[in-house]
């Protein structure tokens, strides 16, 4: 075996960990981001009724520092998440793949911060000096927090569908849909800005988002057509 087989099987190697890696952790990045930011948000949030919010935040406290929990694992998730499709695809184009990065990276510490007003509404329950109404407030804008780190979602999104789709690694469609989803993600964070009120217009405009759960299931079961590097 000469020098430039072995290079071309250790490359080929590092491809196929890198892989194995993202089915790994893209299962436990779904499953824990669902249960934190839909599952438990749903569970306890109450439009337009605070007493009932209130009410639920109390009952399941345990359950909403879970989910601040899960909330902050999924962001260090994210980090190795993006350094392996950097690794991924930074042979395809790596100004490209750099750009997922900066961009998960820009998301993380938006996030990470936000559950601050998760943990004000926790102390704001268990002091009666302070009025219910300002624990209300933080959990607003906890979910505010969330549409400003949605931005970034959206972002990195538009890279890597755009790698998804050249590199050959995967079915085209697959790239078109986790663009869909940058794309779905970035009109929430509009929609939620100018026009709160269309609720159904949000819920309509979220199904877009799903083309990135749609790759993620891709990669865990599928994997990747890594090409040969022998050459």
């Amino acid at each position: 075996m000469n020098i430039f087989e072995k290079i071309a099987n250790t490359v080929d190697f590092f491809q196929k960990q890198t892989v194995t890696a993202l089915r790994i952790i893209f299962p436990l990045w779904s499953i824990v981001a669902m249960f934190s930011i839909l599952y438990v948000p749903g569970k306890i949030m109450v439009q337009g009724d605070e007493a009932a919010t209130l009410s639920n935040l109390m009952t399941y406290e345990n359950l909403f520092r879970w989910s601040i929990f899960g909330n902050l694992l999924t962001q260090v998730l994210l980090i190795f998440a993006a350094l392996l499709l950097y690794k991924l695809f930074k042979s395809v184009d790596k100004k490209h793949s750099l750009m997922i990065v900066v961009f998960a990276f820009l998301g993380i510490p938006i996030d990470m911060v936000n559950n601050l007003n998760k943990f004000a509404a926790l102390h704001i329950i268990h002091n009666p000096d302070v009025a219910d109404s300002l624990a209300i407030l933080f959990l607003n804008l906890s979910e505010q927090g969330l549409i400003i780190a949605s931005i970034f979602w959206g972002l990195w999104l538009l890279p890597y569908g755009w790698l998804v789709y050249k590199s050959g690694y995967f079915p085209k469609f697959l790239g078109t849909l986790v663009i869909i989803a940058g794309i779905g993600y970035l009109l929430l964070v509009s929609i939620s800005i100018i026009a709160p009120e269309q609720k159904t217009l949000i819920e309509s405009v979220n199904y877009l988002t799903m083309g990135e759960l749609i790759f993620m299931f891709w990669l865990i079961f599928k994997g990747a057509k890594l090409p040969s590097v022998e050459n």
